[in-house]
């Protein structure tokens, strides 16, 4: 289990640089973070940056269900198959 997380962009951003993503994925492993929080849309760029990283992703929820505040949602099955090492689900089982 990793000791430290970087966070790359929060799922709750709409837009941000692919540049900005790339530049926070190696400031991380560079830090020392074993492992990266990152929106499953992110996951097949961070794996080809930072491949030894372990990967966290937030903003889970299943399919047709209302994304609250979040900008960057992916279903469980969407998120593993593009990397994804660990999912954080908050939400969705108290509210959907």
């Amino acid at each position: 289990m990793p000791s430290a997380l970087g966070v790359t962009i929060l799922t709750s951003q709409k837009e941000t640089p692919d540049a900005l993503m790339a530049e926070r994925l190696r400031l991380a492993e560079s830090s020392g973070c074993k492992g990266i929080v990152c929106s499953a849309k992110n996951l097949v760029e961070a794996n080809q940056i930072v491949p030894d990283l372990t990967f966290v992703v937030p903003g889970i929820r299943p399919r047709g269900v209302e994304h609250h505040d979040q900008a960057n949602v992916a279903t469980p099955l969407d998120a593993i198959d593009n990397g994804a090492d660990l999912l954080v689900i908050g939400r969705c089982p108290q509210k959907c």
